[in-house]
């Protein structure tokens, strides 16, 4: 009885250990300059002190997220068809935290 009292003792020190957060994230729109959204644009996420990116697409409502970024400082490139390609550079993701970086894209050939 004392060992199954010690091994529950353990077991819910150890758990707090199993949730600790390591990443943050970065979520945001992509508009046109209307600011209509943009569905399908493609975001790039890119360390360029580890050289590694990650890519995602913004959805019906312009909205897109990365989740699980690893604590850094990122270059942020847009990109939608028809539309002039967008790059944003230190971009910091802090551990447990959700940047925000919201994009507004001008149509191409008009500026």
């Amino acid at each position: 009885m004392v060992r199954l009292k010690y091994a529950s003792l353990l077991v819910c020190l150890m758990t707090p250990a199993w949730a600790q957060v390591t990443a943050g994230a970065l979520s945001g729109f992509v508009q046109d300059a209307s600011q209509h959204a943009l569905p399908n644009a493609r975001i790039v996420a890119f360390n360029p002190a580890r050289s590694w990116s990650r890519e995602v697409h913004s959805d019906g409502a312009g909205f897109y997220r990365f989740l699980d970024l690893e604590p850094a400082t990122y270059e942020v490139t847009v990109s939608a068809s028809l539309f002039n390609p967008q790059r944003t550079t230190g971009v910091t993701i802090a551990v447990g935290s959700v940047a925000r970086l919201d994009f507004q894209l001008s149509v191409a050939g008009l500026n």
